[in-house]
């Protein structure tokens, strides 16, 4: 019966199905469950019995809020509302936009529900609450005042609408709301009044750190961090976190106002993170365990049992509950080994599909032990993404390529869930003449002053430095680039005396483009209404693909004698890629798996817009740019059948 059933044990075994009222049941209990969990219950799913449940899509996807998972959310939700796209599922999903950062989305979505009076009140909290994040976010600060001053409006506008309702909770939320804005926009004398009051109010109850009372002890952890008393403020912040233990979303989300506060009052942001116990994610990358047949010792067997031993008390210390990493015999399977006793989520990434990374990687040069190992951490893993379905050459690219997608995906995972982000490599410490390995990564994160920790391989504790020594470039037979493919929409409905004006002024307008931007491609070629071009860089590739949108937007089509209704659509992709000379003119050309790869997301984006992958989307955040922005789309079927992957969608960072 429902009643006997055992929440945390639900799906523990891949491939069991489970009935409506148990899901129901598994998903608001007040149990902590695993991340882990909530993805092998979402894949397993009979996709029947959801179909005749909508209700499950909402159970699962605020289950995945509560646990800080906006991403995975957003796919609950997606394919929830293509079943029955109710209201209460638009809601969520501009809940999830929210806390994921995609903020344009969510702007988008905040049209189409339109002014419906039977929401007013929780409408008006998301519209405030989405202004508040775009404040957050927004590095100009005349434009940060603006999205904070529209948010204040909108609490102002929740608060008289929680009044009437006598809702508690909505009251007090909305109260802080404005008194943290009032303060963020200059007006300290009005929060000072407002937080006294809230003060007054609440306090006189005494609230206990009970679930229900979590909303009442966040208001007045804020209240006192505002009235700058830090002991009050880590009292009551400290009984609103044991509150909402099972709720990981709602401390993220004290721990983000607090530290805004803090800055905003010229104290240290981190003052009161003790209070607050939030998940890191992390990746690992390095060496893996010498071969026998090693000729220079980097990563000795002897050293295993002590680099596992860092690896533990690692993720103790920084709270790793969130790991990326690929799945050689080393560093890789240990962490993600440590995380799975723990019942913690791990994403694996390969360079190449699992069958042939095991053949090749494992049973060729790991041994037995790390086969069988390897075989254990896929069986468990939440995802495993192929980057690529060949080895290819003996080329080190896939696999330098590899690791800056592990790096960036969990940039990527931390961004959107607003969480901590630590890299973990495996090392030596070694001189390398080679700038695609270990040192280039340290070096990488060294100069972005991003947080990591080395595992040492040499006898010792963990190191805290990299080698200084100097790095020698080599080029590999592969490299990474962006990757470009665009085609008009409504090019077959051109007749034959179109033609010399599509060339004229659409085909025309490219390389205009091309001089505005001053960005270098290192090829192009179209064919019929087609377009593919190669980047050097990822930020080239974005930048073109988005100024491309903006010229072709502005022009009057009708205007040049051609449909208004032409449009165009863009897809960007990275990936290793070889630059060969074409046989047939002598002129150079790009080959390999990845061209591909784009090519398959160019006919999924909606027309005027450009979508990335997700390998493009993570190099990108690696990189760690400050110019664009790439909100998520979904897991998107690609064209001819080709398999569902993880899309991005690219647009400039306006906030």
């Amino acid at each position: 019966m429902v009643k006997n059933l055992r929440p945390s044990k639900i799906v523990t075994k891949p491939g069991i199905e489970h009935s409506a009222s148990e899901i129901i049941a598994y998903c608001q209990g007040d149990q902590i469950v695993s991340i882990n969990q909530l993805v092998i219950l979402w894949r397993g799913r009979d996709p029947n019995t959801f179909a005749q449940n909508p209700e499950l899509y909402q159970c699962l996807a605020e289950r995945s809020l509560r646990l800080g998972e906006p991403l995975l959310a957003c796919d609950i939700i997606r394919e929830g509302r293509a079943i029955q796209d109710l209201r209460e599922l638009k809601l969520l999903h501009l809940r999830a936009l929210t806390q994921s950062g995609a903020f344009h989305s969510a702007l988008a979505l905040i049209e189409d529900l339109g002014e419906d009076q039977g929401g007013a009140n929780e409408l008006m909290h998301l519209k405030g609450k989405l202004h508040k994040h775009m404040g957050f976010s927004c590095v100009d600060k005349a434009r940060a005042k603006i999205y904070l001053g529209r948010a204040l409006d909108f609490y102002r506008q929740a608060y008289v609408l929680a009044r009437r309702s006598k809702h508690e909770d909505r009251i007090s939320h909305a109260a802080i709301n404005i008194a943290t804005l009032s303060l963020l926009i200059g007006d300290r004398t009005g929060a000072l009044r407002q937080v006294n009051e809230i003060i007054r109010d609440v306090e006189v109850n005494q609230p206990e750190a009970t679930p229900e009372n979590f909303w009442r002890l966040a208001v007045l952890g804020e209240s006192y961090t505002i009235i700058g008393d830090m002991a009050g403020a880590e009292t009551y912040y400290q009984m609103a976190a044991l509150a909402a233990r099972s709720n990981l979303q709602s401390i993220i989300s004290m721990r983000r106002q607090a530290h805004f506060l803090l800055r905003h009052l010229g104290r240290e942001e981190q003052l009161l993170d003790g209070v607050f116990s939030v998940p890191t994610v992390a990746c690992i990358v390095g060496l893996l365990v010498d071969h026998e047949s090693a000729l220079q010792s980097r990563f000795p067997a002897a050293a295993v049992a002590r680099v596992r031993r860092h690896i533990v008390r690692l993720i103790v210390r920084h709270n790793i509950e969130v790991g990326f990493c690929s799945a050689g015999a080393g560093g890789d399977l240990l962490f993600a080994d440590e995380l799975l006793k723990r019942n913690h989520e791990v994403n694996i990434v390969l360079p190449v599909p699992a069958p042939i990374f095991r053949r090749n990687l494992l049973e060729l040069s790991g041994g037995s032990e790390w086969v069988t190992l390897y075989d254990q951490v896929l069986a468990k893993a939440g995802t495993i993404t192929a980057l690529a379905d060949d080895m290819g050459t003996d080329d080190q690219a896939p696999f330098h390529y590899c690791t800056q997608v592990v790096e960036g995906m969990a940039a990527l995972r931390a961004k959107a869930s607003a969480t901590k982000q630590i890299n973990l490599v495996v090392w030596d410490e070694g001189d390398t003449p080679d700038i695609r390995g270990t040192a280039e990564a340290v070096a990488r994160w060294r100069k972005a002053n991003k947080p990591f920790d080395i595992l040492s391989t040499r006898r010792g504790d963990t190191a805290q430095s990299a080698s200084t020594g100097d790095i020698i470039a080599i080029r590999d037979k592969q490299e990474v680039r962006g990757i470009l493919f665009a085609d008009t929409v409504g090019f077959s409905k051109l007749s034959d005396r179109n033609l010399p004006l599509y060339v004229e002024h659409f085909i025309g307008a490219i390389p205009k483009i091309v001089a505005q931007t001053g960005k270098r491609h290192l090829y192009q070629n179209t064919w019929g209404d087609a377009l593919f071009m190669v980047f050097a860089t990822l930020d080239d590739a974005a930048e073109f693909a988005l100024s491309m949108c903006d010229e072709l937007s502005s022009i009057n089509w009708r205007k040049k004698g051609l449909p208004d209704d032409l449009n165009f659509r863009i897809a960007l992709h990275a990936g290793p890629v070889y630059e060969l000379s074409d046989p047939l003119n002598g002129a150079t050309n790009f080959y390999g798996y990845h061209v591909s790869q784009g090519a398959r997301i160019e006919p999924i984006t909606p027309p005027g817009e450009v979508y990335t992958s997700e390998g493009f989307a993570a190099l990108l955040e690696a990189a760690d740019s400050d110019r664009y922005v790439c909100d998520y789309v979904g897991r998107v079927p690609h064209a001819k059948g080709f398999g569902t992957f993880p899309i991005y969608h690219l647009k400039r960072m306006l906030y």
